[in-house]
């Protein structure tokens, strides 16, 4: 049957307006269209999401056109009751030059999901996980390996609402190992605030963290949370239910270690693995601020300054600036026998050798996330707070490119 614009207004059937795009995704000149609306549950309000995915031309070549070459394909956050967001760009050049790479983006309730996958001789892999409202980065994971080398391999995870970033790499000269990275804030927590989810953390029930000596107790035991304030201060916060300031050994008494390399954490992109053999430096920190030299310790020594607060040491070392600090463990020594003094047990965010490979942790920048003094029921802590929206207004994606 024909259908007429005059029956098509007596049976009341209205024209679907046709979508308009938000007023900066052809802001380059370029034509753009809309390709996929995707659904992505609803917002705060209960008003419906979408993610909108928006072409902008086929591919051109990188070298005969570079001015029309990316982006390619942009996403953008639409409804909800909320102003359009551009959440990425994806501009796929083959990411390497054996011609790879690939992107998939999954939209789902009220989250995004990018993983790419690159590279040549050297694979790589990464992906992201956001929520669209509020706009939060809420993990990421990246990922290498060696095409021609079986065991060559580094994967790394990042949970942006618990605080972990943890990273296993292999090598099949010196095996496979994990460690736990310690974030990098731009400045600290005052001092009667304790550390929370922007952290590492550590504790005597294994549960985070890791025992390097000793058997595993409960947390109550002792535990430890680590951060960077800037680039070489360090602030750690350690629990402890029996605290034991004194002992004729130092080494007996509660303290706490900072071991730093100036060699990667990450040894699996090495070519032996091993590193330097002497690039290893330990340090002591007694709980009356004393600094004392372990192994590979010289004179250019850290300082530190403890306070207490309750059943919390606040411990805040400034790191010397004469050699980079590339790989970093914290490791809280504690002692539960005040009678007889001894080490009783090591909690860390790393394993800890003297021998090549040195297996440390290491600093870790904070991805569209930053820390604050967060108050809840349970009282105040220096935790993470997403930042997405200011990334993305920066011009970054949800990829952080």
């Amino acid at each position: 049957m024909l259908v007429t614009p005059l029956l098509i207004a007596a049976l009341g059937i209205a024209h679907a307006a046709a979508p308009t795009l938000p007023p900066s995704a052809c802001a380059d000149g370029r034509p753009c269209t809309l390709r996929v609306r995707h659904a992505a549950g609803t917002g705060a309000s209960g008003a419906a999401l979408e993610v909108w995915e928006v072409g902008h031309g086929e591919p051109v070549d990188r070298i005969t056109d570079p001015a029309r070459q990316c982006p390619q394909v942009t996403y953008w956050r639409v409804g909800g009751g909320l102003p359009s967001v551009r959440l990425l760009d994806l501009c796929n050049d083959g990411y390497g030059v054996s011609g790879v790479g690939e992107d998939r983006v999954t939209v789902a309730e009220n989250s995004l999901t990018v993983s790419r996958v690159g590279g040549s001789a050297w694979r790589w892999s990464e992906g992201m996980r956001a929520s669209l409202d509020p706009l939060a980065l809420l993990a990421v994971s990246k990922g290498s390996f060696h095409a021609a080398r079986p065991g060559v391999d580094s994967q790394s995870t990042v949970d942006l609402q618990a605080g972990t970033w943890s990273t296993t790499w292999s090598h099949p000269r010196c095996g496979t190992h994990t460690y736990n990275a310690i974030p990098v804030a731009e400045h600290a927590p005052p001092d009667d605030v304790p550390l929370g989810t922007c952290s590492a953390r550590a504790s005597a029930d294994g549960e985070t963290g890791f025992i390097v000596s000793g058997s595993p107790g409960v947390a109550a035991d002792g535990r430890l949370a680590a951060v960077f304030a800037g680039p070489r201060t360090l602030v750690v916060d350690v629990w402890d239910d029996s605290v034991v300031a004194h002992a004729p050994s130092w080494v007996d008494a509660d303290h706490l270690e900072v071991w730093t390399d100036s060699q990667p954490a990450d040894r699996s992109m090495a070519g032996d693995c091993l590193g330097a053999t002497d690039s290893v430096r330990q340090w002591g920190i007694s709980w009356d601020g004393q600094v004392r030299p372990g192994v590979g310790g010289d004179a250019s020594a850290p300082t530190a300054r403890v306070t207490r607060h309750g059943s919390r040491h606040r411990v805040v070392v400034e790191l010397p600036v004469d050699r980079p600090v590339r790989s970093v463990t914290v490791v809280f020594s504690d002692a539960d026998d005040s009678a007889r003094p001894r080490q009783d047990r090591l909690v860390a965010t790393s394993p800890v050798s003297l021998t090549p490979p040195h297996l440390l942790g290491a600093p870790a920048p904070l991805l569209a996330v930053r820390c604050a003094v967060v108050s809840s029921v349970e009282g105040r802590s220096w935790d993470l707070v997403p930042d997405l929206a200011a990334w993305l207004e920066a011009g970054r994606g949800v990829d952080l490119r």
